[in-house]
């Protein structure tokens, strides 16, 4: 029978992966729904490291153009 350290791990647990899932823009409940990561680059065509598919699942950009549309949509600029 699970104690009540083991109830608020598991909580925790569930609280952390909601909120990476809702960081990676995954809508809760529907990770299952979420497209397969692309193996290039839609932007540049480099290859997109599978530790990348894996964290980021459905990216289509590489990290470098990932973080360059990121800044580009934060200051505004050419988005």
């Amino acid at each position: 029978m699970a104690d009540i350290v083991d109830e608020a791990n598991d909580r925790a647990q569930a609280e952390l992966d909601a909120a990476i899932a809702a960081a990676r823009g995954i809508p809760a409940g529907r990770r299952e729904d979420v497209k397969q990561s692309a193996d290039c680059c839609v932007e540049c065509g480099d290859l997109i490291p599978s530790e990348r598919q894996i964290a980021v699942p459905g990216c289509d950009l590489c990290v470098d153009c990932a973080s360059e549309l990121e800044l580009r949509s934060r200051i505004g600029w050419g988005v």
